[in-house]
């Protein structure tokens, strides 16, 4: 199926610059400390809050570069965060280890795109022709292929294998095994890997436990489960 619209990667660098520059246009401090909770512990569901303290005024953050005051604590730390707090399997059923969300990315010089078209993203090759009849089995990923233009007369691409989400994990070096058996598969010959473009290792953690309702510090995004495959395509204005 060939859908007639646009179809961009972000260049993640550019973006952090952009978006670092609007807050400090806005007034926003940055502090560069690490938050003082206490080590050990399942990290995945830890239940590690001692790092912040609160009183009838706000709330306040033990760090590396001192004590920081706030009205509300918003924790955007990720999917390992130890500053909020998580429901426990004792309320409603139990919580199951979380899945992975893993790919492998890199940008390459090929001469042929063999059945890829030369002007479009390729969404979601789930095709298992160039596995074993055992490996067919196993958790499934999908080629992405992105033409990037002309280099040095050959076509620059970048190529991703992804597992969209497994548990436990697909590895990171399986996808890539994976990629270099596809391209080789369907007659695609990579002529060089593009130095000047680090690959793109994706690890992303999905599902378990939701915050605890109870607290005062505000989850945001991975720290509160508010994952899911479908959203690396969403980028809001």
């Amino acid at each position: 199926t060939r859908l007639d619209r646009a179809y961009c990667r972000v260049d993640r660098e550019k973006l952090r610059a952009t978006l670092r520059a609007r807050s400090r246009d806005a007034g926003v401090s940055a502090v560069e400390a690490d938050v003082l909770v206490s080590p050990g512990g399942p990290r995945w569901c830890a239940n590690v809050v001692d790092g912040v303290t609160h009183d009838a005024a706000g709330s306040t953050l033990a760090t590396s570069a001192g004590d920081v005051r706030a009205t509300v604590i918003v924790d955007a730390t990720g999917f390992e965060s130890r500053l909020t707090s998580r429901r426990g399997p004792d309320v409603g059923d139990a919580i199951p280890p979380p899945g992975y969300q893993v790919a492998y990315g890199f940008e390459a010089l090929v001469r042929d795109l063999g059945p890829y078209d030369a002007g479009a993203m390729l969404l979601f090759d789930y095709r298992t022709d160039h596995l074993q009849d055992d490996e067919q089995r196993a958790p499934p990923t999908f080629m992405y292929a992105m033409p990037l233009g002309e280099q040095d007369g050959l076509k620059r691409v970048f190529f991703e294998e992804t597992s969209l989400v497994a548990r436990p994990a697909v590895t990171l070096a399986e996808c890539e095994r994976r990629a270099f058996l596809r391209l080789a598969h369907v007659g695609v010959e990579v002529v060089e890997v593009c130095s000047d473009e680090p690959p793109e290792l994706c690890y992303i953690p999905m599902g378990g436990p939701r915050p605890d309702g109870g607290q005062r510090v505000v989850a945001y995004g991975a720290a509160a489960a508010l994952v899911h495959p479908a959203t690396g395509y969403q980028l809001c204005r």
